[in-house]
């Protein structure tokens, strides 16, 4: 939260705390505002142009959320300029059920209204439910939880309306009210589904504070309006306007971030299925909301906090449950990064304040600390490869002669030349000579290369010309520790990691080089083959 977004939630609380003071002292007095009810239509009107304010400058789906809540507000206002509470009947009359009843018209106008703002709500928030579904839809088990979760909610709602409403049925304004709580209740489950599907922090304080109007409807509903109930409905406003305003604010610097990051956005990750099994905990503790039936207290009040301590069950749960996804998120990550880099990595421990004390609960900055040790010592102590693929395993030898891979530049003028010259030195030795361009196969020629050396007796390389493709496979033979015969024409052609190495030099005299070649060629090659018959015939006598 920025500074900005602290100083106007700060705002919104000391005028809720203004008007709580005002509402305090001038009470039932006329005018006043318990009195009137002009407080609520405001607050609930300012509510309606900071959505419609802010919808304009967000994107989908927080722009049509927004908007639709817009209207909602604006039918919240006009249903509290259309409220008044019936007197009450004298001692000496008969009690009434409803005392809405006594203003029929002025008691369904405000219903009407009251029951169009719980619809654009449910709008609202389906709406969002919706998108963020066909983005990362739930697990089936999570499914299953959350539909016991909520039919236990609606039972909930259903003992308490079916108590209340119960002999209103026959008349307008009592299937009316009727029709307003299945709203409401459609809207926290709505609510809920959007927090499980995961939505931002602030999002989640707009469905505390919808829960909170809901649950004081409750009330309202009730035959003794507890006075108090105001202040607790003009907090949901409050807390409506407040978070309404830090989310214009969190967008805008999500925004910011992510143009920062090269404009890649990091995608919401989809909530993983342990999440369902650590969410039927709460079925636990659901089972203890009886409790608040043996609080001494009246039953508006008992029915008001069994709503809010559900709510805040199931949202406290959600919360810790997307907290371990976001550890797991990250450890994925982390892990990527570290094997993309070649096993370089930083700390954990500079991950974001939240990431970080979640891998610390769970356990799972061990492991990271123990992956990180380990790539650590993997890089020191083995030779990395890269990101190249790394060749197959080698093939089979079929019995036989000798074989020599021969390795050099094929399209030079003095190619032909030479290769003629060590076939016919490594015929003369009893060797068969092979070279890269004689293996046809449809595989990587790579691959081939890789083979033949591997494959070969020894190696014979002229390194003339300093041509990359004969250096890169005279490594290859040096790393598979072949007996290899090195040649050139040109002593400036010896690279400094080879000057060490004893390397042929012909065509250095006066005469032709290709008998030069032929004379130096042909004692070497019978010297290779007789050490590599020696050592065959040393491996065929060991044990």
């Amino acid at each position: 939260m920025t500074e900005s977004t602290r100083m106007q939630v700060a705002a919104s609380a000391a005028l809720y705390a203004l008007w709580l003071l005002i509402w305090i002292v001038l009470g039932d007095e006329p005018g006043g505002l318990r009195h009137s009810h002009w407080d609520q239509a405001a607050a609930a009107a300012v509510a309606a142009v900071a959505a419609l304010s802010m919808a304009w400058s967000m994107g989908r789906p927080y722009r049509g959320f927004l908007a639709l809540h817009t209207i909602a507000f604006v039918l919240l206002a006009a249903s509290w300029l259309t409220y008044s509470e019936a007197p009450a009947s004298a001692p000496d009359q008969a009690p009434i059920s409803d005392p809405r009843l006594l203003s029929l018209a002025s008691g369904l106008l405000t219903d009407a209204l009251y029951a169009l703002f719980a619809f654009s709500m449910l709008c609202a928030w389906s709406y969002m439910a919706l998108v963020l579904w066909h983005r990362r839809a739930l697990t089936l088990q999570t499914v299953v939880v959350f539909t016991v979760l909520m039919t236990g909610l609606g039972a909930i709602f259903t003992g308490f309306y079916t108590t209340l409403y119960a002999t209103k049925l026959d008349t307008p304004l009592g299937r009316l009210d009727a029709v307003t709580a299945v709203l409401e209740f459609a809207v926290v489950v709505a609510g809920l589904l959007c927090v499980l599907l995961r939505v931002p922090a602030l999002v989640v304080w707009m469905l505390v504070a919808s829960a909170i109007l809901i649950a004081g409807d409750m009330v309202y509903s009730m035959d003794v309006v507890p006075p108090v109930i105001d202040a607790v409905w003009m907090f949901g406003q409050f807390l409506w306007f407040a978070a309404i305003v830090a989310m214009g604010r969190h967008e805008a610097s999500e925004r910011t971030r992510a143009a920062s990051a090269g404009g890649e956005a990091a995608d919401a990750e989809g909530r993983s299925g342990l999440s369902g099994i650590l969410i039927l905990l709460s079925l636990g503790s659901v089972l203890l909301s009886p409790l608040v039936w043996f609080v001494p207290s009246t039953a508006a009040w008992k029915f008001f906090f069994s709503v809010l301590f559900i709510v805040a069950l199931i949202v406290t749960l959600i919360w810790i449950t997307d907290r371990f996804d976001d550890a797991v998120a990250f450890l994925r990550r982390y892990v990527q990064q570290v094997l993309r880099s070649r096993l370089l990595s930083d700390d954990w421990r500079g991950a974001p304040p939240g990431i970080r004390n979640a891998l610390q609960s769970t356990r799972l900055g061990t492991l990271l600390d123990e992956f990180r040790g380990e790539a650590t010592r993997l890089r020191r102590d083995v030779l990395f490869l890269g990101r190249e693929r790394l060749y197959g395993p080698p093939k089979e030898r079929a019995a036989g002669s000798p074989v020599c891979f021969i390795v050099m530049p094929f399209g030079q003028e003095w190619s032909a030349d030479v290769h003629r010259i060590l076939v016919k030195a490594c015929d003369a030795a009893g060797a068969r000579a092979v070279r890269g361009d004689d293996l046809f196969t449809p595989t990587d020629i790579l691959e081939d290369i890789w083979q033949g050396i591997h494959a070969a007796d020894f190696v014979i390389a002229d390194i003339t010309g300093r041509n990359p493709n004969v250096l890169y496979e005279l490594g290859i033979a040096h790393t598979l520790a072949k007996p290899v015969l090195i040649l050139s024409r040109l002593a400036s052609d010896i690279p400094i990691d080879l000057a060490t190495r004893r390397v042929a030099l012909y065509g250095q005299s006066a005469g032709d080089w290709r008998e030069d070649l032929a004379h130096k060629i042909q004692p070497a090659v019978a010297a290779l083959v007789s050490d590599c018959s020696s050592n065959a015939q040393a491996k065929s006598r060991a044990p």
